[in-house]
């Protein structure tokens, strides 16, 4: 569990604009998009949608900048102009984010400092279950934000830590599997551009909904600012990259088209 102060979204949004060009211009952006979409959903429900999906597009395409900028292994192969790779962003996330929240959870504090830009992470003592006199007042603060990993009982690293979690987000949204569910997601911009043979486009999104997707763009907008701060490859993104290509690489594989609707 992430624990947020109230102003978070205000310093996320003033410290992306420290970054470099490459990153905070398309931060810049996917702001720019939300914004929009918040505008046009009581007169234009569909563009509404389009420019929210775009802007989340936008944070991945930062996020994946960031991690090339620094060199990241493998981030070379991250493509910032498809579609899929940039929808497959969210679920990876939420997928990252449940096993974060597995038995037993860490309590996680964050705070940004919008001057440097930086994210820091500190788990408070006494709520991650270590308790003393005084550790009431005490928290750990990470070296580096990402400083954390997934390892096996023997101590290896773990290749398929977020598999699992990533299955249940799938089930959770009527999908077989999270390739299917990426898939969709990918084409989702296109049924609320064009017709089918039975219908005119039609868009259920909802500002919810469209604020669902600025925190999930905002997450990868708050991963940019934690990979761009420091020049070491940290070991939560070394891992999470890494499973992310193998989830990417599935996607190439051709599975039957995809229909339906869109929120």
């Amino acid at each position: 569990m992430i624990e947020q102060s109230v102003n978070l979204r205000d310093a996320l949004r003033l410290a992306v604009d420290k970054l470099p060009s490459e990153v905070r211009l398309r931060a810049q952006n996917a702001y720019n998009g939300f914004d929009r979409a918040k505008l046009l959903f009581s007169i234009d429900r569909e563009m509404a949608s389009f420019r929210a999906i775009t802007a989340e597009e936008e944070a991945a395409a930062a996020l994946f900048r960031s991690l090339q900028l620094k060199g990241y292994p493998g981030s070379e192969l991250l493509n910032l102009g498809n579609h899929q790779h940039k929808a497959a962003l969210g679920p990876f996330l939420a997928a990252v984010s449940q096993s974060m929240a597995a038995t037993p959870p860490l309590q996680i504090q964050l705070t940004i400092d919008f001057s440097l830009p930086s994210v820091d992470v500190h788990l408070p003592l006494h709520k991650n279950g270590i308790v003393f006199p005084g550790s009431e007042t005490l928290r750990l603060s990470l070296v580096e934000p990402l400083g954390l990993a997934a390892h096996k009982v023997d101590g290896s690293p773990s290749t398929d830590f977020f598999d699992k979690y990533l299955d249940r987000i799938a089930k959770a949204s009527n999908s077989a599997n999270a390739q299917r569910l990426i898939k969709r997601e990918a084409n989702a911009r296109n049924t609320l551009l064009y017709a089918s043979d039975n219908n005119l486009p039609k868009s259920k999104v909802t500002l919810d909904s469209i604020d669902a997707r600025q925190r999930r763009a905002e997450i990868a907008l708050g991963l940019c600012i934690a990979v761009m701060q420091t020049n070491n490859h940290q070991p939560l993104a070394v891992q999470a990259l890494a499973a992310f290509l193998r989830l990417v690489k599935k996607l190439s594989h051709r599975q039957p088209g995809l229909n339906g609707s869109t929120e």
